[in-house]
């Protein structure tokens, strides 16, 4: 009875951390920005619960004035994904990419997750973590982008898709990456995905061997055409993220990753599974040394004591700078790849000057 009353207390306080106030560093328009950011942080973590979570992106993708709609994932989800698309004047297509759900590491998770997520919505009454860093930190950014992004002239049409259970392997874009039509993936020519960023101390850091190189050499030109680091690291071989589905998916390597992330619950059947042969060139960004020892021991005995998937997963580990700077880099690649560049004006006609008058002697 006590343990239960002590869980309880710890579920109803992991939502009263709040990230630090922007610093005085930032002024004007960046301090506005870093703020809105700020905001989008709460609202995400403020809805606690992983359905509760996602029509909280919704309410905040309305607040800044886009259109968000609903699309269901598969038949074993209480989640659904968030898509808003901002039209082009192409028919090329960009993706930004950040799951809203959040996860703990515990006993009960590995039971929902063999049986692919079917009770996580009963397993999340037991999270202690806000998921603020992951990901609400990335709904933030990607939100962000879409809004200054809806008022400029675009190229390509953005899609900004915020799935559901990515935390019970990956299934939110799974599904969505399978009903892609091979239009759309022919027209599809890069996938931004943000995942855990903005944490205090550390850069951001580009995925390296998750990322396409051509779009890797135009993100490190952006960060420092703005001014900011930005650090390169390798996603351990276990872990994954939503730009997978979208980097290459097939009927195998959809069941694969079941297998993978599921074990047994990969086995029951799946939209994702419903989809050819496909590619695209991703991208994918987190913090820099994000992982440390705690989350090795939380993979081995399901205990929340990482520094994700925990109660060390809360707002107060996020720095609104390192924030700013994260949503810098992928605001600035995103208008590099959907923002036509101005027209250069031609130089002013040259208007010869007149011969010298000729002197009266």
């Amino acid at each position: 009875m006590r343990a239960a009353v002590l869980l309880a207390a710890l579920a109803g306080s992991a939502c009263l951390h709040r990230m630090p106030e922007v610093p005085q560093t930032l002024t004007g328009e960046d301090r506005a920005t870093a703020e809105s950011l700020r905001t989008t942080v709460h609202t995400i973590i403020d809805a606690r619960f992983n359905p509760s979570r996602l029509r909280a992106a919704e309410a905040r993708a309305t607040e800044l004035a886009l259109t968000p709609t609903r699309e269901w994932i598969d038949w074993w989800s209480f989640q659904h994904n968030v898509v808003i698309e901002l039209p082009g004047k192409t028919d090329r297509l960009v993706y930004l990419v950040a799951h809203g759900d959040k996860t703990d590491a515990n006993p009960l998770k590995v039971v929902s997750l063999l049986v692919n997520g079917l009770i996580d919505e009963v397993t999340g009454l037991t999270y202690l973590g806000e998921g603020a860093l992951d990901n609400a930190t990335g709904v933030a950014v990607v939100l962000q982008v879409a809004h200054v992004l809806r008022s400029l002239p675009r190229g390509p049409t953005v899609r900004v898709l915020i799935p559901g259970a990515e935390e019970s392997g990956l299934r939110g874009s799974r599904a969505h990456a399978a009903r892609l039509s091979n239009d759309e993936w022919a027209r599809l020519d890069a996938v931004i995905n943000v995942d855990s960023v903005g944490k205090a101390g550390e850069k951001t850091c580009l995925v390296s061997n998750h990322s396409d190189p051509g779009l890797g050499l135009l993100a490190h030109q952006v960060a420092r055409a703005r001014g900011v680091e930005l650090g390169r690291e390798q996603m351990p071989g276990l872990a994954g993220g939503d730009h997978e589905p979208f980097m290459e998916t097939s009927f195998f390597h959809d069941f694969g990753r079941s297998l993978m992330f599921n074990a047994i619950g990969g086995l029951l059947p799946q939209r994702s599974w419903f989809t050819g042969f496909h590619k695209a060139k991703v991208v994918s960004f987190w913090s820099c040394h994000l992982l440390d020892a705690g989350d090795g021991v939380a993979a081995l005995v399901a205990l929340p004591v990482g520094a994700l998937h925990g109660p060390r997963d809360n707002a107060s580990v996020v720095d609104p700078q390192r924030l700013f700077e994260a949503y810098t880099i992928v605001e600035g690649l995103t208008r590099a790849l959907v923002v036509p560049p101005e027209p250069v004006p031609p130089p002013p006609p040259t208007v010869p000057e007149p011969p010298p008058a000729e002197s009266p002697l």
